[in-house]
């Protein structure tokens, strides 16, 4: 093996493993980001639900008071 194709197999090489990383880290920050959206969508309706559960008991306790 000539040096010149020694050089260009160490070049493809070390091209593989840049790719295969910046692969890697892409696809774990595009899943980070998947898993807080689905977090915040969570949260987001806990929330919601929390409130809706607030404003309807306050309703009821305002519809059903006696007229005084």
């Amino acid at each position: 093996m000539s040096p010149s194709n020694f050089i260009l197999k160490v070049f493809l090489d070390m091209l593989s493993r840049f790719f295969q990383r910046w692969k890697n880290t892409t696809h774990m920050a595009q899943h980070r980001r998947y898993i807080l959206q689905q977090k915040e969508e969570e949260n987001k309706n806990l929330v919601l639900q929390k409130v809706w559960t607030k404003w309807k008991s306050n309703y009821l306790e305002r519809r059903l008071r006696p007229l005084v």
